[in-house]
């Protein structure tokens, strides 16, 4: 299932769905919404649920260590780059 960070307030729904093996999260900080503690609560919620992560998007070096220190590296992919 592909989501965007700015549509974390579905997740709860979006769990339930019999079958699902992953959730992709999309961060656009040109939305102007990026909040980071959602995000990686989100990310361990998904978890607890016994899913896949993948996480798609910007993220500094200091985000991206904080991302990976944070998660279970079972199942987690995190595709990124880096500000400019």
């Amino acid at each position: 299932m592909h989501m965007h960070a700015c549509g974390l307030h579905i997740l709860d729904a979006v769990l339930e769905i019999n079958n699902l093996k992953a959730v992709e999260i999309t961060i656009e900080r040109e939305t102007g919404v990026f909040k980071k503690e959602l995000i990686l609560d989100s990310c361990k919620k998904i978890q607890a649920a016994s899913k896949c992560v993948i996480i798609n998007g910007e993220l500094n070096e200091k985000e991206l260590a904080e991302f990976k220190d944070k998660l279970d590296p079972s199942g987690l992919a995190i595709f990124y780059w880096s500000p400019l």
